[in-house]
């Protein structure tokens, strides 16, 4: 049975610890240092514009992009090679484990509102010697006491302790903890831009260099039949030797052009399979079979939806990430303004003792209810350099956040400005590759008729093979630009 006692003392230590619980709520309302006010204004002019500077309007739509953009390239390849990389990649991996990890902190920080406690249990078992203490019965020389005395002693205790945040250190902890962890997420959403990127770019590479090198094999061709016949001509004395040792040297050097390209092809069908969380050569039935070499560089959609300058300043997560780095520097500010400021802690204790464990629910139990102050005002000095320290910190924040912003916008107005610059670049080479087509027609059909020799029409095929290659860089070069603008308007991350 329960001693009325214990259940009295251990109502009042729990009615003591209420009472403080409500003057803890009672200041509650303190919290020291700085409050957040969100990040400064930057770029103001260029935010309120619905367009960025250097956007064409003829190109470019104000409407709000789709954050799979590699859909609308309409390449089912590119689309299952960046999806693959979005669920395997290493990187991304671990850049969630840090999320996880920033998110399991906020939770260490919340628990410091919660009291700390813990119970214990103890048994000791004594022997004391009593000849020599006890007195003797006259005449007998006998000892009142057994010798030895056995005591057995059982104790049980339970122990409580909690920390007031008067002046708000734990708040401003739970702040900081939480920017923290929304910094982390948007690293995780910038990792996914990037890695998209370099899918897709990588992807590029590696159809310009299956292309090239199919356009190198075949000037191969090409300038090995213009050998031959230049040797003939040089047999008959109707060409000098230096034609043909002209004609040996070109050859050479497109010979010497084919391994090149082969190795580069190796080399993006390695990049691609670790970006997809592959081994290397995994790709290569995949991706370098004899039909997929004739796939060509994939060309970007007719019309791209940019949307405004202030919906891309919401969107890029790297900007997103310095903005909450620096609401948890803000918050640490607080933290250290706090130490400057005594604590308040509560003890509890309620326990009980007896010889036996039968009797730990009998008698009077310990009880102890008592609240501690303590102040280091002695470090004084040590907690204004912390909080000097903060501030310079959440300083340096407010300009890295700044200069995020600048640089991102110079990023998107660069990369507007350079693809349509290499846009115009296809569209000239593409004519440079229709009229060296349109000549090497001409001068097939001429040899065909006898009136041009065939080293004539050989000499335009490869002219147009060179417009052909040069063509495949200008679309490789617009595609990757289209990826890098993608990218610089911050899309490619899900949630």
């Amino acid at each position: 049975m329960t001693n009325p006692r214990s259940c009295v003392d251990g109502g009042r230590l729990a009615a003591a610890l209420a009472m403080t619980g409500c003057i803890a709520a009672f200041l509650s309302g303190c919290v020291v240092g700085p409050n957040y006010g969100g990040p400064p204004a930057v770029a103001t002019m260029s935010l309120q514009k619905t367009t960025f500077v250097r956007e064409d309007g003829k190109k470019f739509e104000p409407v709000t992009p789709a954050a799979r953009w590699w859909e609308s390239v309409a390449d089912p390849t590119l689309t299952q090679l960046i999806d693959d990389a979005l669920a395997a990649n290493p990187s991304l991996e671990s850049a969630q484990a840090r999320v996880r990890g920033a998110r399991a902190q906020i939770m260490v920080q919340q628990s410091k509102y919660l009291p700390t406690g813990g119970a214990n249990a103890g048994y000791v078992r004594a022997r004391f010697p009593t000849d020599s203490l006890s007195p003797s019965t006259a005449g007998s020389g006998t000892s009142s006491l057994p010798n030895p005395l056995a005591i057995d002693i059982y104790n049980a205790t339970f122990d409580a302790s909690w920390e007031l945040d008067l002046f708000g250190a734990t708040r401003r902890g739970v702040e900081g903890a939480r920017a923290t962890a929304d910094g982390a997420q948007a690293s995780l959403e910038d990792a996914q831009v990037q890695l998209a990127a370099q899918v897709a770019q990588s992807y590029v590479n590696l159809r310009a260099a299956q292309t090239h090198l199919r356009l190198a094999e075949q000037t191969v061709a090409l300038r090995s039949k213009t050998v031959a016949l230049t040797r003939q001509r040089v047999d008959q004395g109707t060409a000098a030797q230096v034609d043909l040792d002209r004609e040996l040297a070109d050859l050479s050097q497109a010979r010497a052009g084919v391994p090149t390209g082969r190795a580069q092809v190796q080399l993006e069908l390695d990049q691609l399979a670790i970006l997809t969380g592959r081994e290397p050569g995994s790709l290569d039935a995949m991706l370098d079979g004899d039909e997929s070499t004739k796939a060509s560089v994939p060309s970007p959609p007719s019309s791209i939806p940019v949307g405004t300058p202030a919906q891309w300043l919401r969107r890029r997560p790297d900007i997103r990430s310095a903005e909450r780095t620096l609401a948890a520097r803000n918050a640490a500010i607080g933290q250290n303004v706090a130490a400057y400021f005594p604590t308040v802690s509560l003890l509890g204790l309620l326990g009980a003792t007896a010889s036996a464990p039968s009797g730990l629910g009998h008698g009077t139990p310990l009880s102890v209810a008592a609240p501690t102050l303590s102040w280091s005002f002695l470090d004084i000095p040590h907690t204004r350099a912390n909080v000097r320290s903060a501030e310079a910190d959440r300083d340096q924040a407010v300009a890295d956040y700044r200069r995020s912003v600048l640089q991102a916008l110079q990023d998107a107005n660069s990369s507007l400005e350079r693809f349509g610059r290499l846009e115009q670049a296809v569209q000239d080479w593409q004519e440079a590759r229709d009229s060296a087509a349109h000549a090497a027609l001409l001068t097939e059909e001429r040899y065909a008729a006898g009136t041009a020799a065939l080293i004539d029409s050989l000499d335009t095929e490869r002219q147009r093979t060179a417009a052909e290659d040069q063509l495949v860089s200008a679309q490789a070069d617009l595609m990757n630009a289209y990826v890098s603008l993608q990218k610089s308007l911050g899309l490619g991350w899900t949630t």
